[in-house]
């Protein structure tokens, strides 16, 4: 099986290859320079991608996910995004890390990953878990808070519709999205915690 390493930096490439050449065994190792070039790749043979992102790169990596789940995926990013990494929690990435001091802790992780186990910054992950309501709604879209701020002051999806001039259909799939995203069952969890905010919600 293959080994794909993306990172725009030939030293990240090379110090990979050397790494998975001695410390781990049984992969074939392949670097490319960006996310574009996987289109030529033959992922069936992929186990395991590790992404260098040096910008927000979460919706190419949701679509490599979605089409070949089989492939385990780590992503590598020195700017600690909050965004991203609750993003590859919920399209289900394997691993987020923001910092690898040691090459035996990298090795460790990666190893982890291979054996299908998730691995996310831990500083990172509590900084999150611990973070404002505000932050935390950074994953919705714009059309998505202005839902939820109708949801808020307690207009039904038909009001919503009228207000913001599109369908009912469209409004649900909105607040099943605000729902997914937010990890609530229902509106009346929605309700209950945007009216606990005590800020407006930009949109």
């Amino acid at each position: 099986m293959e080994v794909l390493i993306v990172s725009r930096m030939f030293l990240v490439i090379d110090a990979l290859e050397t790494l998975f050449s001695n410390k781990i065994e049984g992969y074939n190792f392949r670097g490319i320079k960006n996310l574009r070039e996987v289109k030529d790749i033959d992922l069936s043979k992929v186990e395991f991608m590790l992404i260098h992102a040096e910008s927000d790169v979460m919706d190419e990596i949701a679509l490599i996910k979605n089409d070949s789940n089989n492939i385990k995926i780590l992503i590598f990013d020195k700017n600690s995004n909050k965004n991203m990494i609750l993003r590859s929690m919920k399209n289900g990435i394997e691993g987020y890390i923001t910092d690898v001091p040691e090459k035996e802790e990298l090795v460790y992780i990666i190893k982890t990953v291979l054996k299908g186990k998730k691995h996310y910054d831990t500083e990172l992950l509590q900084d999150v878990i611990y973070s404002k309501d505000e932050d935390k709604l950074d994953i919705l879209t714009y059309r998505e808070k202005e839902v939820l701020e109708k949801v808020k002051e307690g207009f039904s999806n038909k009001d919503i519709a009228k207000k913001l001039y599109i369908t009912e259909h469209t409004i649900k799939k909105h607040v099943t999205s605000i729902l997914s995203k937010l990890n609530m069952k229902n509106r009346k969890d929605l309700i209950i915690y945007t009216k606990n905010m005590n800020y407006k919600i930009e949109i």
